[in-house]
């Protein structure tokens, strides 16, 4: 991925932060955030978790079988890591984390161990969706992490009203990042954009 072309091309930064093309990102709040500490949404503990032993559930889009290589890999995480692992999901053996992955933030302080496990995930061919959330509980404890808040720009739990309201909480305190409008749902890309502009205009 580009943050670790960045980390191996330009090391010795105080820190390096990753933003996908898709993203808004708060950049009015970034000021406020430790720059010694993860920058990234810490993972709900039952939806966002699966234990390996388990069956997968039925919305985990990024499920890949292959990822069983992953954990299978004895080379991959070092035991603390594993520890690491296991101390925040519950599960003590191999365990999958989902989460976004448009937007995150890592000290130059993991560099050494953050390249060389996302090098193994690329491997294993990961989903990026799956790789980050997991090296980063790997590398850190979620107790030194900045948990800022991830949403998505529209209401996900009404999607059929394709509102985009959410940029409206933009500037709340802990909102680290927006996901933006997808123009690829929705029945009619020119309709939701007309919805979505009617918001604006109502303010």
């Amino acid at each position: 991925m580009s943050l670790v072309d960045a980390m191996e091309t330009h090391p010795g930064y105080k820190g390096y932060l990753h933003t996908n093309d898709d993203v808004i990102l708060n950049v009015h709040q970034l000021p406020n955030y430790d720059t010694d500490k993860i920058w990234k949404a810490i993972p709900r503990q039952i939806l966002d978790i699966h234990d390996r032993t388990k069956d997968c559930p039925d919305d985990w889009w990024i499920w890949k079988w292959r990822t069983q290589g992953m954990w299978n890999d004895t080379t991959l995480f070092k035991p603390e890591q594993r520890e690491r692992i296991a101390n925040f999901t519950g599960v003590p053996g191999p365990t999958d984390v989902k989460a976004w992955a448009d937007a995150f933030y890592v000290p130059g302080r993991l560099t050494s161990e953050f390249v060389p496990l996302m090098h193994k995930m690329k491997e294993h061919k990961m989903h990026l969706e799956l790789s980050v959330e997991v090296v980063l509980l790997a590398i850190e404890s979620t107790t030194n992490w900045v948990p800022w808040k991830e949403e998505y720009l529209w209401d996900k739990w009404r999607p059929k009203d394709h509102m985009r309201s959410k940029w409206k909480d933009f500037l709340k305190p802990g909102l680290g990042m927006l996901h933006s409008v997808k123009l690829s749902t929705g029945k009619s890309v020119t309709e939701v954009v007309k919805k979505w502009m009617r918001t604006v205009e109502a303010i």
